[in-house]
């Protein structure tokens, strides 16, 4: 058996809870694993030999999931808080209705949250500009944060246990130098155990 066919990985017990998770998530892949021993303070993995077939190429969010050795949360809310910074959620001004680039973007959203095993709760928070009563910002920044839940669950979100939604109105403006600037009517996206 040459070098490349071998892979040694040492740790600990999580390490050991990770490769099972991993494995178990990525269960369409045909792994052989021929020695598992347990010592005290290590573990040797030996002989693991992985192939599998990538799918073809749906769009670049797919494919990097598909190809990714094991999602987890951390790596989902990273992925989503990227896509949040490139292209916000954002509506237009007094109103609850999206922006077209922001549906782009929840739909990339939805297929990683459906990447995700063991989620409890989505947590979606609303925000609006400064333009307006406060009372008002506060009912306007929940309609566009149940308006971001209806278009999750209609477009493909798989089976969330729970999906909370909130209305911060004009608190926590991202251009505060200019409260009446559109970045700050958006919609940020959080998930939970």
């Amino acid at each position: 058996m040459n070098r490349s066919d071998k892979i040694l990985l040492y740790g600990s017990l999580t390490s050991i809870i990770y490769i099972i998770i991993c494995l178990y998530i990525h269960r369409d892949r045909f792994i052989n694993i021929k020695e598992l021993e347990s010592r005290s303070d290590t573990t040797v993995v030996e002989d693991v030999n992985i192939s599998y077939t990538p799918s073809p190429d749906i769009n670049n969010v797919e494919n990097y999931i598909k190809m990714d050795k094991c999602i987890d949360m951390d790596y989902v809310r990273e992925m989503i808080s990227d896509i949040l910074s490139r292209n916000r959620i954002s509506f237009y001004s007094g109103s609850s209705r999206m922006t077209e680039e922001s549906k782009e973007s929840l739909n990339d959203i939805i297929k990683y949250i459906n990447s995700l095993t063991g989620y409890k709760e989505i947590i979606i928070s609303g925000y609006t500009d400064a333009s307006g009563s406060r009372a008002k910002n506060r009912e306007l920044s929940l309609m566009r944060a149940k308006a971001v839940e209806r278009y999750l669950r209609l477009n493909g979100l798989i089976k969330p246990y729970k999906i909370e939604t909130i209305g911060y109105g004009e608190d926590n403006l991202i251009d505060d130098k200019n409260p009446y600037s559109p970045i700050n009517r958006r919609v940020d996206i959080d998930i939970r155990r």
